[in-house]
C-alpha cells in the first residue's frame, strides 16, 4: 500500500520474458511464458483481507507453458504494469492498483 491509497505487487523474475495480459471478470491475469517456480512458498497466495485495497488476492501459479500472476479483484479497476530491466538479465514486473473506490 503507498500513503495515496494505490497498491504495487510485483515479482522478481531471474530472466526477461515477455509479459502477456489477460483480463476477466474480477481478474487481471498477467502470463509469464517459460518461467520456472522455483521454491514451492512462492505460489501462497497474498491475501489482501486487512488492507484496504482493490485486491482481494495475488497469486503465482504454475502453469504447463510457464507461470502466471493472477490478481483478483474487489472492484473494477484499471491495473497498469511495467517491465523494469535488472542487473544481469532479471527483470521486475511491477503492477499498480488504483486506489479503492
Amino acid at each position: 500500500m503507498k500513503p495515496n491509497g494505490q497498491s504495487v505487487v510485483w515479482l522478481r523474475i531471474s530472466k526477461k520474458v515477455p509479459v502477456q495480459v489477460r483480463h476477466a471478470a474480477g481478474r487481471v491475469v498477467f502470463v509469464l511464458p517459460d518461467v520456472q517456480v522455483g521454491v514451492q512458498n512462492n505460489t501462497n497466495p497474498l491475501v489482501t483481507t486487512h488492507f484496504p485495497t482493490a485486491v482481494s488476492k495475488a497469486q503465482l501459479v504454475r502453469t504447463k507453458d510457464g507461470a502466471q500472476l493472477v490478481v483478483e479483484l474487489r472492484q473494477t479497476v484499471k491495473l497498469t504494469h511495467r517491465v523494469i530491466d535488472g542487473d544481469s538479465g532479471t527483470m521486475l514486473l511491477e503492477v499498480t492498483v488504483p486506489r479503492r473506490r
